[in-house]
């Protein structure tokens, strides 16, 4: 980088430092963003007795399993998610912040754990949060912002950078000029991956404000059919169950979410939908049977339902096993990214020291 012109030198000067100071917390966030694409993996060898085949029943015999479920835990219950075909358990969310498994069959509570009280729990606390609480969302998602500016000033100092280039997956060799090469070209190979990764987590920190830029988009040509009329199921878990599956026939239940006013709120998954979770929801007042909301994610505007694709895609819940593997992936070169360049500057600093230290020591 000998006489580089001034404003690639201040770049330089601005991705090194600012690398440097925050090396550590965005290679934190990056390792357990890529653990956590492993969760559906850990959850099999976690609870190995309930990674078994479950068949579910009929919507009304769903609504009993989730209210028998719901009463375990005495109104301290926020949201019920229902076993999956290869895994028969119900995962409960608690008001506090922890959480249960409840074994599908038996409905015996298999484990019961405080907030970040399981080692996937913790991860996404520290991904998401830093282990700050709420407040923490804030401070992940400057560091997002970080990155994006990273990636930028990386790829103005790779088009500067003379010599040949090496885009190996991995170091040549341990040594300075080894770790420093692979940041630079594996790193700007990457930038794809990278920056989707950024601008996903952003969105998802800043999420008011990632609505509203998506809002301008105009609505698209999406036409909703019209919603089937409320059959009057009467009052119950069961039958606004029923209720909830007769609104969207081939979707799935995702989560269950509990009122204390008797108001049971569905999130739902729609064939076409990429979020795990769905974002089809029914509002059911289960002491009369009335129908309170029907929303269907796929009839939302075109901004709205770009939004809803943020999170698959920044969690590697869409694509399969190759997107998940492409996501942790990203993580990890991002984790390798922060430390190489921040210990290849920190070492650069510390011999211009000692070079300075040793010429003033020979009186030079």
């Amino acid at each position: 980088m000998a006489g580089a012109p001034r404003p690639m030198v201040l770049i330089r000067s601005l991705h090194a430092w600012a690398g440097l100071l925050l090396c550590l917390l965005i290679a934190a966030i990056a390792l357990s963003g890529t653990l956590l694409t492993a969760r559906p993996l850990w959850r099999q060898l976690a609870y190995a007795e309930q990674a078994r085949p479950w068949t579910a029943p009929d919507a009304a015999g769903l609504g009993r399993e989730a209210e028998r479920v719901a009463a375990l835990f005495a109104g301290e219950v926020r949201g019920l998610r229902p076993p999956d075909p290869d895994f028969a358990g119900w995962e409960v969310m608690l008001k506090d912040g922890g959480g249960a498994l409840v074994d599908a069959e038996t409905l015996a509570v298999v484990s019961r754990w405080d907030r970040g009280g399981t080692l996937m729990d913790w991860l996404f606390q520290l991904h998401h949060y830093l282990l700050l609480g709420k407040g923490g969302e804030l401070v992940v998602g400057t560091l997002g912002l970080t990155v994006l500016v990273f990636i930028g000033t990386g790829i103005a100092l790779w088009t500067s950078w003379p010599g040949r280039h090496s885009y190996r997956p991995w170091p040549k060799t341990g040594r300075r000029r080894g770790l420093l090469d692979w940041h630079r070209d594996f790193g700007t190979l990457l930038t794809p991956l990278l920056l989707l990764t950024a601008i996903t987590g952003v969105s998802l920190c800043f999420g008011p404000a990632a609505r509203a830029i998506l809002g301008v988009l105009p609505a698209g040509s999406v036409v909703a059919a019209p919603p089937p009329a409320p059959a009057s199921p009467g009052p119950g878990w069961a039958a606004a169950t029923a209720e909830a599956m007769r609104q969207f026939p081939a979707a799935s239940i995702r989560r269950i979410g509990p009122a204390p006013d008797g108001v049971l709120t569905f999130r739902l998954r729609q064939p076409a939908e990429w979020h795990p979770n769905g974002r089809t929801v029914v509002r059911i007042d289960t002491t009369t049977g009335t129908l309170l909301e029907r929303t269907d994610a796929l009839a939302q505007p075109r901004g709205e339902r770009i939004y809803n694709t943020v999170y698959p895609l920044h969690g590697g819940f869409v694509g399969g096993l190759p997107w998940r593997l492409a996501i942790g992936l990203t993580g990890l070169v991002l984790a390798g990214l922060s430390l190489t360049g921040g210990w290849c500057f920190l070492k650069m600093q510390l011999s211009r020291r000692q070079a300075v230290a040793r010429r003033v020591k020979a009186g030079v």
